[in-house]
């Protein structure tokens, strides 16, 4: 059977590059959704395995970890290095400061001295010489007070928690003898000898 002529008219007036569009009636298929690799997964499917996660985050753990050791590490070092230029710090609850440092190389008229918590009060002695209270730094003249403030305060009234001795001539030690010293420092209770007593012994080179 022929196409009639209104057929072959339309035929004749289609723009041969016009693609044909598709029958309304055409039902549409719907595409599945794919979820990005690595953002989601499919159905049935984890994208990452539950055993690959808990071992990534012991492992971010144990970095962690790591990091926090090394940076206090760090941190331990450049304090230790950082009071090689004033009193250590001695490993001593009573004791707070030192000088010279244990093991420092200085000159014979060094001072010597340390520091400890407040409530305490120290004695010197340096290489078996035990240094004289008068001679300690603070000491005062006795007979500028009273021999009843002399009784009640004593040689040293204030800051008997520092103890310093400078060598001089006339004093116990006139000058740090040459070598190796040995410098103890001896505490106990202000005001209370025999009550919470103690001492701490290092060395230090005089040249």
């Amino acid at each position: 059977m022929g196409a009639g002529p209104d057929a072959a008219a339309r035929l004749d007036a289609m723009d041969p590059t016009e693609t044909p569009r598709p029958e309304a009636d055409q039902p549409e298929v719907d595409q599945p959704e794919v979820e990005p690799s690595g953002q989601g997964s499919f159905e049935g499917q984890p994208s990452t395995p539950p055993a690959v996660r808990k071992v990534g985050g012991w492992a971010r753990r144990v970095l962690i970890v790591a990091v926090v050791v090394a940076a206090a590490g760090i941190l331990y070092l450049a304090n230790s290095i950082a009071v090689t230029g004033s009193d250590a710090v001695p490993e001593h609850r009573i004791m707070v400061s030192q000088f010279p440092l244990p093991g420092a190389t200085e000159p014979r008229q060094t001072e010597v001295r340390a520091e400890l918590i407040s409530g305490y009060e120290g004695s010197l002695v340096i290489d078996g010489v035990a240094i004289p209270e008068n001679q300690l730094e603070g000491a005062i003249d006795p007979d500028s007070v009273s021999p009843e403030e002399l009784r009640q305060y004593g040689i040293r009234p204030n800051n008997r928690n520092r103890v310093a001795f400078k060598p001089g001539p006339g004093k116990a030690v006139e000058s740090l003898p040459q070598g190796e010293v040995t410098v103890t420092v001896s505490w106990s209770k202000d005001r209370q000898p025999g009550v919470e007593t103690g001492s701490f012994t290092w060395t230090f080179t005089v040249t």
